[in-house]
């Protein structure tokens, strides 16, 4: 399935910030080459501190190519021998042409805002250019027998520069890593989206080739049956094992051919036009298809209430539904003993609100951890049994459906989880309404 997807995966986020940084370091390099040249053609450098400045250009284009490849810690260390030849190069181009009224002199103070400019997420490099730049400064200040009271102002600001340029470049990474956190875990979402959706268009294509044969199998077993009743009527005899079988293999194809239409009905892409759908029927077929999974491990329970039609999408509220009654499972499975029991059931509110609740006597979740159940990529299920992403899609899809869920819990007794959808809009005087006989669906126990 092609969407996009594969490609938005397929490009890291710390490799792309890896690469724009290695682009700032380059072009820093080119421009303190021409900053450099342009001074020396001005007569404002001498030769000296245009090799110097050239020093300092290449020393920046170089971290930019070696960074690519390198660990964090060789990376940090590259910066830090970075910090040292800008800040010991500025200091010999201002000593070699004019010292402290030289007008490169000035570029020391502001070295530590120009490296936070082109080193992004460097600490021990913002450290090194911070200190290098005031020592350096204080040097040829005092080589030049300034007077006390101007050292003072220079290394006000120059302090003042480093401490900003410092606070500067920790709040721009720490924005950067919220950005590269949020991105992988967009993709994460986006990459089980495209499963989910994998997974929905196989399944409905799977549903689409069954049904072929079924219709085939159906129509001639129904065929063989009326021949073995007319064959049997001509002979006079009555052999109840035979129609028994058959009676069964029909059974059967009635119960393979029932799936095959929840399939369908599940799996129908996303994205198409609403209709009135019975919720009641949606978790029929949902129980139907997860019984396997949950026939031994726990005893659901669905009574129907009745409950109109409602306007939204089967397939995501199916969704949805089938996410809550197998989390309701998994928690039965942690508590050690008690009962083992999902109960389903769907009925309407005062308000006309239409509510499908699912209770377990599961193990129940901790009050610390209740409010952040429907965040992205949180999970209280052990390792290898839950991404963190269920219960945030299930919100989402309710949201989406004008809906909300509701949660209670106590932890030992079990969970209640109550997906409340707004009541539906009245029919025309002519349109008669249909509901849903209440009834009960077990599953086996263990």
């Amino acid at each position: 399935m092609s969407n996009g997807l594969g490609s938005l995966s397929a490009t890291r986020p710390r490799e792309r910030l890896r690469r724009e940084q290695r682009t700032l370091l380059v072009a820093g390099g080119a421009l303190f080459a021409g900053y450099y040249l342009c001074f020396w053609v001005l007569r404002i450098y001498t030769t000296a501190s245009l090799l110097t400045g050239l020093t300092m250009a290449l020393g920046l284009a170089v971290a930019g190519v070696v960074i690519g490849p390198l660990g964090a810690r060789l990376t940090e260390l590259v910066y830090v021998v970075v910090a040292l030849v800008l800040g010991l190069g500025a200091t010999a181009s201002a000593a070699f042409s004019g010292g402290s009224h030289c007008i490169g002199f000035h570029t020391l103070w502001a070295l530590p805002l120009i490296f936070g400019l082109f080193a992004r997420d460097s600490r021990g490099g913002s450290f090194t250019i911070g200190v290098t730049s005031l020592v350096g400064g204080l040097f040829v200040l005092l080589r030049d027998e300034s007077n006390p009271s101007r050292i003072a102002q220079w290394v006000t600001l120059c302090v003042s520069a480093a401490v900003f340029g410092f606070v500067k470049q920790q709040l721009e990474r720490r924005n950067l890593e919220v950005t590269v956190t949020e991105t992988e875990q967009a993709q994460t979402r986006l990459a089980a989206a495209d499963r989910m959706a994998s997974v929905g268009i196989l399944a409905a294509g799977v549903a689409h080739e069954i049904n072929n044969p079924m219709a085939y199998v159906t129509s001639n077993l129904e065929f063989v049956t009326k021949q073995v009743d007319v064959l049997q009527h001509k002979a006079g005899l009555i052999d109840r094992e035979v129609d028994e079988a058959l009676a069964d293999a029909k059974v059967g194809c009635e119960k393979v051919t029932a799936i095959v239409k929840t399939l369908s009905r599940l799996s129908r892409p996303e994205g198409g036009p609403t209709a009135a759908i019975d919720l009641n029927q949606a978790i029929i077929d949902v129980l139907r298809l997860s019984r396997r999974e949950l026939e031994s491990v726990v005893k659901v329970n669905f009574v129907a209430g009745e409950i109109a039609p409602i306007p939204g999408d089967e397939s995501r509220l199916g969704q949805v539904f089938l996410n809550l009654v197998v989390n309701g499972a998994h928690a039965v499975e942690l508590r050690p003993d008690g009962p083992r029991t999902i109960d389903v059931r769907s009925y309407v509110r005062e308000l006309g609100q239409i509510v499908v609740e699912f209770k377990d006597t599961g193990a129940g979740i901790a009050p610390e951890a209740l409010p952040r159940i429907f965040d992205p990529f949180f999970t209280t299920k052990p390792p290898g049994k839950g991404t963190g992403l269920g219960l945030a899609i299930c919100a989402e899809i309710v949201e989406q459906h004008h809906g909300v869920i509701e949660v209670e819990s106590t932890v030992g007794e079990g969970s209640v989880f109550r997906v409340v959808l707004p009541a539906p809009p009245p029919l025309p005087p002519e349109a008669e309404p249909q509901s849903h006989t209440s009834g009960m669906l077990t599953s086996a126990t263990s």
